[in-house]
């Protein structure tokens, strides 16, 4: 939770920031809006993720994320699904579509899922077609490509490292690839009411 100088990030060539808005029901991150602030006047493409903790309810889980969002991020809100919170695939895979729903219903639009390829085959059904409608933002730290993860074809935002230094972080950072333009990575986010 130490301060990011969000002008060096910038100037090193960053050039989004996903930013740890919620977890469960009742957390909100405090370094957040601060976060959110300095790296949008630094002329980041902001967006905010939840941790979800699939033992809790999952609508209500939804509804404290999207009172969280401010309506200034360019980037669609973000469902982080790395634990099982002691659920089968089925429950999990439920718990899980009531949350996109949710956000859905609430007017967020699309989210994109945060997750890596070893979970998401452990603990997701084999056949979740479903998720296809939702950009994949995969954490797989690995030199070469990611591996693929059905159902999608690719990864929309690829997390190749949780410890990576940049110029303006005082610690490790998490490292994230987009392979295409500004207006590829804005395009992300589609529908809603402009509060995500």
């Amino acid at each position: 939770n130490e301060e990011v100088d969000w002008q060096r990030a910038a100037a090193a060539g960053v050039g989004f920031a996903i930013i740890k808005a919620s977890e469960g029901t009742t957390y909100r991150d405090p370094r957040c809006a601060a976060n959110r602030q300095g790296a949008r006047a630094a002329g980041l493409a902001t967006g905010a993720y939840h941790y979800f903790r699939p033992a809790l309810d999952a609508a209500a889980q939804a509804e404290a994320f999207f009172a969280s969002l401010d309506g200034q991020d360019a980037l669609p809100p973000a469902l982080d699904l790395e634990e099982h919170g002691g659920l089968g695939r089925a429950a999990l895979e439920s718990a899980a579509r009531r949350f996109l729903e949710r956000m859905q219903a609430l007017g967020a639009g699309r989210c994109l899922i945060y997750t890596s390829p070893g979970f998401w085959s452990a603990y997701l059904p084999p056949r979740a077609d479903w998720a296809a409608g939702y950009p994949l933002w995969l954490a797989h730290y690995t030199s070469g490509f990611p591996l693929p993860v059905y159902p999608w074809a690719a990864p929309a935002i690829w997390q190749f490292s949780a410890r990576g230094r940049l110029p303006g972080f005082p610690g490790f950072v998490d490292l994230n690839r987009f392979w295409g333009s500004r207006a590829e990575l804005l395009a992300l986010k589609g529908g809603g009411d402009g509060r995500a």
